[in-house]
This record gives C-alpha cells, sequence and structure tokens, in this order.
C-alpha cells in the first residue's frame, strides 16, 4: 500500500506583508523602551543627539533657516499631520459595537461605527444651524430696540412744549386783555437792565476785560435781533477791537521773532552746540544753506537751561518748534573722533556704576546737574560755592566681594619693527582698555578723578564765556583769528595705474582752516569770514603756521 503525502502549496509573502510585519515589529520594540524608564530616557538622548547631527550638517533646518516658499509648505504639512492625529484620536475614543453573529469572532480594530460618526456630524450640522439662527435673531431683536429708543426720542420731542421765540412773547403779551401793566412791568426791567449794563461795561478799566464782558452778553440771539446795534459804548463785539486785533496780532508776531532770535543765539552759542568742520556737514532747507551744529545735550536740559539764562518763559513744544534745522541731533551711525579723553573717561566709570545700579546717572551732564548749582558757573566748578560746594554724588548699597568690568581709554608704549630698516622703535598707542575691578576701588578711583574733571571743566567755561566776550567787544581795529589744521588729504587722479595704490606713490597735502571775526564799520556786526590754505608740507609746527597765516594776514 502506498500512502501518498500531499504537500500543501507554498503561500507567497507580498513585500507589503513584509513591510507590515517588520513595523510590526518595530512598534513592539518601542513599546518595550517605553515600558522601561532608563531605556526611554537613553532613546531620547540617543535621538536628540541624532537631531542635533542632523542640525549640524544642515540636513534639518529650523524655520528662521528656512526660505518663505519652504516655511509655507512646511506649515502646510504640520498643519495636515496634526489634523490627521486630531482625527486619529477621535476614531480610536468612539466605542466598537459588538458583533451580531452568533460566531465569536473578533472584529479587526479598524472597524468602528459608522452611525455614531454620521450622527456626530449630523449634530455638528445642526448645532452650527442653531448658532445661525440665534445670530439673525440677536441681530433683528438689536435693530427692534434702536427703531424703539427712536420712536420714544421722537415721542418726547413732540409731547415737550416748544419753546416760545422772543418776538412770539412780545406779540402775545402785546395781545392780552391786560397788556398795559405788564408792558410796563417789561420795559422797565428791560432799561435797567440796559443801564446796568452800560454802567458796568463802562467801569472796567482796560480793553481785556471790556472783550471778555462783551463775549458773555453776546451770542446768536442778540445778532439775530440787533440789541446792540444803535449803542455807541457797546458795539458788536465782531467789530470792536479790529484796528487793535491787527496790532495785537503784529505785536505777537514781532515778539514771536525775538524769541526765535533768542533760542537761535542760545543754541548756536559754542558751550550748547559744536560746529561740524567737515565739508560735507551742511544742510540746506528753501535755498538757505546752513554748516551743521551738533547739540551738546538734550533737549529737555537745554529748554531749562535758556529759562535760566534767558529769563524767558515758553513751553517745551515751542522751544523744540523754533530749533532751527542747522542744529541738530547727534547721529548714532557717525562716529566721534574729536572726543576729550577726560570726558570719555569719566562717562565710562559713570556707566560702568549705572549698569550695576550703585549710581543713578551714566553721564557726565547729570552729574554736574547734581553736584553744581549751575554747571557754567565757575565758582560751582571750582567748589567754591557756598551753596553747592559740599554736593556730592549718592551711591547705592552694592555687593564688592563681586568685580566689575569698565572700560578706559590709556596710551600704551608698545615695541615695534620697522618694516624698511627692521630696528626696533617706541611708539605710543592708545587702546580702549576693558579693566575688571571691585566696586569700592573704582569708586574711589572716580572720587579721585572728579576733582580733575572739574578743574578741566571750568577752564572749557572759562574759555567760551572768554571767547564770546572778546568777540561781542571787537573794535573795528581789531580781529579775532581761530585757526586749527585740519587732517591731512591724500590727492588722486581722475584715472591712475595699478602701482599708484602701493609704496609711497600717493602726495598728501596739509589743510590749514581759518576763522575770522571782524567788526564792520557801518552796521556795527561782526563779520564771520573762513579761509583754509593748502601745502605740500605737512609740518604743524609754529613757524608753519606763520607761514599759513601771512596771506590771510595781509587782508587786514
Amino acid at each position: 500500500m502506498i500512502l501518498l503525502q500531499i504537500m500543501s502549496p507554498i503561500n507567497k509573502v507580498t513585500r507589503e506583508e513584509r513591510l507590515e510585519k517588520k513595523r510590526q515589529a518595530e512598534r513592539l520594540r518601542y513599546q518595550k523602551i517605553k515600558n522601561d524608564p532608563e531605556k526611554c530616557e537613553m532613546q531620547k538622548q540617543k535621538e536628540k543627539k541624532k537631531y542635533l547631527n542632523k542640525k549640524e550638517k544642515g540636513i534639518v533646518k529650523t524655520v528662521d533657516q528656512m526660505t518663505p516658499r519652504e516655511q509655507r509648505k512646511a506649515r502646510k504639512l504640520w498643519k495636515k499631520k496634526a489634523r490627521e492625529r486630531r482625527k486619529r484620536i477621535a476614531l480610536q475614543n468612539v466605542p466598537v459595537t459588538p458583533s451580531t453573529s452568533n460566531d465569536d469572532v473578533e472584529m479587526p480594530p479598524g472597524n468602528v461605527n459608522r452611525r455614531a460618526i454620521a450622527a456626530k456630524i449630523k449634530s455638528n450640522r445642526a448645532r452650527k444651524e442653531r448658532y445661525l439662527n440665534n445670530k439673525k435673531k440677536n441681530e433683528a431683536v438689536k435693530n427692534l430696540k434702536i427703531k424703539l429708543t427712536n420712536c420714544k426720542k421722537r415721542l418726547q420731542r413732540l409731547q415737550k412744549p416748544k419753546e416760545l421765540t422772543p418776538n412770539k412773547k412780545v406779540d402775545q403779551v402785546m395781545n392780552s386783555p391786560s397788556a398795559r401793566p405788564t408792558i410796563k412791568k417789561k420795559l422797565l426791567f428791560a432799561e435797567v437792565l440796559d443801564q446796568q449794563l452800560k454802567e458796568n461795561f463802562s467801569a472796567f478799566p482796560n480793553e481785556k476785560e471790556k472783550r471778555i464782558f462783551k463775549r458773555v452778553i453776546s451770542g446768536k440771539l442778540v445778532k439775530k435781533y440787533g440789541i446792540f446795534q444803535n449803542e455807541k459804548n457797546m458795539k458788536p463785539l465782531r467789530k470792536f477791537g479790529k484796528v487793535g486785533l491787527m496790532e495785537t496780532k503784529r505785536k505777537v508776531k514781532a515778539s514771536y521773532e525775538i524769541t526765535k532770535r533768542k533760542i537761535i543765539n542760545f543754541l548756536e552759542d559754542d558751550s550748547n552746540s559744536r560746529l561740524c568742520a567737515g565739508k560735507r556737514d551742511y544742510v540746506t532747507k528753501k535755498g538757505d544753506r546752513k554748516q551743521k551744529r551738533v547739540l551738546l545735550d538734550t533737549l529737555k536740559n537745554l529748554h531749562i537751561s535758556l529759562m535760566k539764562k534767558c529769563n524767558i518763559t515758553i513751553s517745551y513744544s515751542l522751544f523744540c518748534r523754533l530749533r532751527p534745522f542747522w542744529i541738530v541731533h547727534p547721529n548714532c551711525d557717525k562716529r566721534d573722533t574729536c572726543l576729550c579723553i577726560t570726558h570719555a573717561n569719566m562717562d565710562l566709570i559713570l556707566a560702568a556704576l549705572f549698569q550695576v545700579k550703585i549710581i543713578s546717572i551714566s553721564n557726565h551732564q547729570n552729574l554736574l546737574k547734581i553736584i553744581c548749582c549751575n554747571r557754567y558757573n565757575e565758582q560751582c566748578l571750582l567748589r567754591e560755592c557756598a551753596t553747592c560746594k559740599n554736593k556730592r554724588l549718592l551711591y547705592k548699597e552694592f555687593n564688592n566681594s563681586i568685580q566689575i568690568v569698565y572700560k578706559k581709554w590709556e596710551s600704551v608704549t608698545v615695541n615695534i619693527t620697522d618694516p624698511k630698516t627692521h630696528k626696533e622703535r617706541k611708539v605710543t598707542k592708545y587702546l580702549k582698555k576693558s579693566i575688571q575691578i571691585y566696586p569700592r576701588d573704582l569708586i574711589m578711583q572716580f572720587e579721585h578723578n572728579l576733582e580733575h574733571f572739574l578743574h578741566h571743566e571750568r577752564n572749557i567755561v572759562h574759555q567760551h564765556s572768554a571767547f564770546k566776550i572778546k568777540k561781542t567787544t571787537l573794535t573795528e581795529k581789531e580781529a579775532m583769528i581761530h585757526m586749527d589744521f585740519s587732517e591731512n588729504y591724500l590727492t588722486k587722479y581722475a584715472e591712475e595705474i595699478q602701482a599708484m595704490h602701493f609704496g609711497g606713490s600717493r602726495q598728501q597735502i596739509s589743510l590749514h582752516t581759518v576763522v575770522t571775526y571782524t567788526k564792520e564799520d557801518s552796521s556795527g556786526e561782526v563779520k564771520t569770514t573762513c579761509y583754509c590754505s593748502m601745502s605740500q608740507n605737512l609740518l604743524h609746527s609754529p613757524p608753519a603756521i606763520w607761514a599759513h597765516l601771512q596771506p590771510h594776514c595781509s587782508k587786514f
């Protein structure tokens, strides 16, 4: 007897089934890692490290590194994933209906109750319809309430008794049977009131009070019925003071021009603004070209100083409006290359102490306001003023165990090798150094430098005042010369060969700028004249200065 074993056919596994098995195994592995806290933490660190590596290589981009198109594409993908995640969570929360058949067959996890989903969609649609209907009803109710309020107002106006005009009231009195005593009473009242008004009007001492009085008794009804039209003393307000009004306008305009001139003179003072020396530092407005002047303090501080010095009262807004166009604020994008080392170092110390909240000021202008009655008074700056000689800067509590960093300009001697002679020589350089110091030591250094700083500030104030006095008291036979060398300039050709850029081929020119102040014979005003002389000689010594001044002195 031969037994034949029939082999079952081999089931071929498709690629999709293999991938599904692989995904299931991967999910199980991740589930085991999540259940173990240590493995989960290690997995997070591993994924974070992988993400950072991708970020360094540029595979993963952050939002700020993406182009606008890539940002839109990424946000669209994120929204799509968020919608899918919300839909998946909603489907997972829907209960699965049990099987109606008798066979104990489990339903696959993908099957859900479609009736529940349809019912939910239907309820959402009904909720939207209810919301829209309620919104329409609320709008209709709101419109009806507005109409009701309008109707109530109309009814109130109709029920309110009309106020009679003066003419109608007079007609009623004239037509009444007992007109005589009433008319007599009214005429007496009008005559008494008229005489009293005239007496009060003539008793006022000046025109201003009379105008105020006329403004009280003037109005639409008085103008309509012409009550004071024929009165000589009490003319209508419109005609009264017409000539005086023009005169008042002229006085106001003249006062405005005087105030404007005072503000210009105050701001053009060298103690409040400095003149820009550059050729291109000018500004033009409506064909008027002026050299720029840069403010040395804030407009608020200058406004207070103007009212004290010139003894005038003016609002801050008018002061800002009358500031001339050629006096400008310091511009942040332009460097200050002519700073004083004493002022700069003082400002750096104050800024460092202000940054750590030991003091409440950050610059030398505010310092001078606190310790001096008047920062432009020499007695106050020399500490000889009886009022402010004992004033000091107040310090807040601080921790002296923590060092602070401040910057300082100082000169340093450096040994360099000359590229031509190959010999070492000493050169002095000015560097801005960062220094670490304890707060108490910095305060002691500030107090030590304060005396020198105040003496330096006093010299500046004295020089400005002496220069101003000398300029205003010039005689016709005198001339004041203000001069200084400008920086050396390099010459250029319109067309140059390449070798011109190297070595000493390019020639330098020294500029000597001069401003002269002379008094004119006719008007007596101080005339300002600017000169500039050029030379190939780069010396700035006294003989060179006299050589530059010789051509200018021959003109006087």
